[in-house]
């Protein structure tokens, strides 16, 4: 087995990861839905918080499609040889955008069960809704973003952390005295 089928192997079982984390999340925006007394419950006020959560699980379980589906594609696109032979060199741009797709993953799934335990509690549970609720999806949006700017400008962040490496390495010029 090549490095390139291994590769599109590892994206598709990170495709049936998300799939089945998303698919899971689904009887909890029903149970939510639905409150304590069986009936539906939609607050106009707070149903925007279900949405939110609801839109994520769309977007996660449309994630898994969308790997599967292109999981050997981008592998033959990739740049590197025809000819797979052994080697320890790594495409930064490539770990960086798995590294991103990780980081979007998390941040949409941890957003979209914040957003439900929020709708829950303004609405069935009829509890208090807490500043730190709106910290963490704030903090999960910027994730999201850093996520998604690895995933769509990885050459540039490869750029960048190859010129944080190489800065104060380079040979400065005598003073001549």
């Amino acid at each position: 087995m090549t490095g390139r089928e291994i590769t599109s192997l590892a994206i598709k079982l990170f495709a049936i990861y998300v799939l089945v984390r998303a698919v899971l999340a689904i009887p909890a925006l029903v149970q939510v839905l639905y409150g304590p007394g069986g009936r539906a419950f939609l607050a106009p006020e707070t149903i925007w918080l279900w949405g939110i959560g609801a839109i994520a699980v769309a977007l996660l379980i449309v994630l898994a499609v969308v790997l599967w589906r292109l999981a050997g594609r981008v592998v033959r696109a990739a740049p590197g040889a025809s000819t797979e032979a052994p080697s320890v060199a790594v495409d930064e741009p490539f770990v960086l955008s798995v590294v991103g797709l990780y980081l979007a993953f998390k941040a949409l799934l941890q957003i979209a069960f914040l957003a439900v335990g929020a709708y829950a509690a303004l609405g069935p549970l009829q509890q208090d809704f807490q500043a730190q609720t709106i910290a963490y999806i704030a903090g999960y949006v910027v994730q999201l973003v850093l996520g998604l700017a690895l995933m769509l400008r990885s050459r540039g962040w490869a750029l960048v952390l190859r010129r944080l490496r190489e800065a104060g390495l380079k040979a400065k010029p005598s003073e001549g005295g």
